[in-house]
């Protein structure tokens, strides 16, 4: 017949190993969200104040963008 106080001592590990497993879940879910906004803000802000810049301070840049929308719109009415 076991003995209650293994069982407790048991569980109390069990139970702390279970509180680490819960922490390093938590911290890694974190990690990865940071991560991910490390990589989409910036794409996001490229998106939005770039294509204004481009048009403005590089005009030649401008023209092959344009050009390029052009070619893309003959080409979906084909």
């Amino acid at each position: 017949m076991e003995d209650h106080g293994s069982t407790e001592h048991q569980l109390a590990e069990l139970n702390q190993r279970m509180h680490k497993v819960e922490r390093f879940m938590l911290y890694s879910s974190i990690v990865g969200t940071a991560r991910l906004l490390l990589i989409l803000v910036p794409i996001i802000l490229a998106v939005i104040f770039i294509p204004p810049f481009v048009k403005e301070y590089l005009p030649f840049v401008s023209d092959i963008l344009s050009f390029i929308q052009d070619f893309m719109q003959r080409s979906r009415v084909r």
